[in-house]
């Protein structure tokens, strides 16, 4: 089975709107999730990863989130659901 960007952003957005309820009127996928402007607190964050991380092993996709948090570019790949999502799919470690 593949993983489309919408099947991910879906995943994505469903698991930060109902575990930490966000207003889904306050969110898209443009949101901050890292630095002073975040939505989410960086202990949720790492709780977003790791359901990353089991979700897209389905897929057999690796998600080195570890490795991923390490860059230093801006914008930060973990800045906001899409660039999270382009990585996943475009720079990220497959299997």
């Amino acid at each position: 089975m593949k993983l489309s960007k919408k099947k991910l952003y879906n995943f994505l957005e469903n698991k930060i709107v109902n575990n930490f309820d966000i207003d889904k009127k306050n969110f898209d996928i443009y949101t901050d999730l890292i630095g002073s402007k975040a939505i989410i607190k960086s202990s949720e964050l790492l709780e977003i990863f790791l359901a990353t991380e089991e979700y897209l092993s389905n897929f057999s996709i690796k998600f080195n989130w570890p490795k991923m948090m390490s860059i230093s570019i801006n914008p930060h790949p973990a800045s906001n659901i899409k660039l999270l999502v382009e990585y996943i799919l475009y720079k990220n470690e497959k299997y």
